[in-house]
C-alpha cells in the first residue's frame, strides 16, 4: 500500500473507515493498550503506532470527526500516528515505506527537501525517548514531529492533529500585546505565596506514603522550576509584559520536558492545573478548556 501520505488519509477519521481498515490490516497492528486516556493498535516489532481516542474526547479536544459510522459516542477515532521502531537502541533500519519517503539517518537538509517546509520549532530530546533533537512542523491542521539523534540524522516521525486549544493558542500569539492591559496587581500577594501551593507538596506526601514514582531530588528539581516560574509571572506582572508570562510558560513546561520521569495522568493534571492556574492570577486571559501547556508538553 502507498504510505507516501497516510496522515492526511486517515487522521481524524474512524476505526470503522474502510481505509483506516486497510492499513491496521498492512500493518498488522493490534490492540495493544486500552485505558480511560488512551488506545492503541502498534506493531512494536514494524514500529507502527495508532493512537485513537473515543468520539466524544476527540470532538471535545480536535471538534468533529472526519468520518464516524454509528451513533456511539465511543466510536474510536484516530487521533496520533507514530513510526518509531526503536533504532536507536537497536540500529534497525525500518522494513516499511515512511511517510515522505523519508529513511533512517536523512539529513536536515533531505528532510526539508522531502517534507516541503523548514520547522517552526526546534528544541532538545526528553530524558526518556533517547533522541537528541525534536522538529516540529505544521501542515494544513496536522503537526509533525522528528526525531534526530546525536548526528542531527532522522530516526523516527510522527504525525498528530492540531487540537482546538493549539488554534486558540495560534490566535492567542497573534494579539499577546492586547492582554497587557489584563495584567493587574489585585492577585500579586497570592501570585507570591504560590510556592507554599505547588504540587509538589502533594508529591511528598505520596513519596513519604510509599509511592515510589518520586524520589527527593526530582521533588527538589520540580520546586525549583516552579518557583523559577512563579518569580518569572510575578515581574511581569508588575511589567505588564504578557509575553515575558506566555515565555514562562513554555520554558516551565521545556523543563518538565527534560526531567519528567515520573509523570504519568495525575501528575500532568496537577501541574497544568497549577500553572494555568497560575497564570489566571495575573489576569492573563485563557479561553476556558484550554491549555497553554500543550503545545510543548511531552508528558
Amino acid at each position: 500500500m502507498e504510505t507516501f501520505n497516510l496522515h492526511d488519509r486517515i487522521l481524524g477519521h474512524s476505526i470503522n473507515n474502510p481505509e483506516v481498515k486497510n492499513f491496521i490490516d498492512f500493518f498488522s497492528l493490534t490492540l495493544d493498550i486500552e485505558n480511560d486516556w488512551r488506545i492503541d493498535y502498534n506493531n512494536r516489532e514494524k514500529g507502527v503506532y495508532f493512537e485513537f481516542e473515543h468520539k466524544d474526547k476527540f470532538e471535545n479536544e480536535f471538534g468533529s470527526p472526519k468520518s464516524f459510522y454509528t451513533k456511539d459516542e465511543s466510536e474510536l477515532i484516530l487521533k496520533e500516528i507514530s513510526f518509531e521502531n526503536n533504532y536507536l537502541e537497536k540500529r534497525k533500519d525500518f522494513d516499511i515505506q515512511l511517510p515522505f519517503n523519508l529513511k533512517i539517518g536523512d539529513s536536515v537538509d533531505e528532510i526539508y527537501q522531502k517534507i516541503g517546509k523548514k520547522p517552526y520549532e526546534k528544541d532538545k530530546g526528553t530524558s526518556y525517548d533517547k533522541a537528541e533533537y525534536n522538529y516540529y512542523f505544521k501542515i494544513d491542521d496536522k503537526k509533525i514531529l522528528i526525531k534526530l539523534d546525536e548526528f542531527i540524522k532522522f530516526v523516527w516521525i510522527r504525525f498528530w492533529l492540531i487540537s482546538l486549544s493549539e488554534k486558540y493558542v495560534d490566535e492567542l500569539k497573534k494579539s499577546l500585546a492586547k492582554q497587557n492591559k489584563n495584567l493587574n496587581l489585585e492577585n500579586i500577594e497570592t501570585i507570591t505565596n504560590l510556592k507554599t501551593k505547588t504540587p509538589t507538596k502533594s508529591w511528598e506526601i505520596r513519596m513519604n506514603e510509599g509511592d515510589d514514582m518520586f524520589n527527593q531530588e526530582d521533588i527538589e528539581f520540580a520546586q525549583k522550576v516552579l518557583e523559577t516560574f512563579i518569580d518569572t509571572i510575578y515581574e511581569a506582572t508588575i511589567q505588564k509584559k504578557a509575553t515575558k508570562i506566555y515565555s514562562a510558560i513554555k520554558k516551565v513546561v521545556v523543563s518538565f520536558n527534560r526531567n519528567g520521569d515520573y509523570i504519568e495522568t495525575l501528575e500532568r493534571e496537577e501541574l497544568v492545573n497549577f500553572i494555568q492556574d497560575s497564570v489566571k492570577l495575573t489576569g492573563f486571559a485563557i479561553e476556558d478548556n484550554s491549555d497553554l501547556t500543550q503545545q510543548w508538553r511531552e508528558w
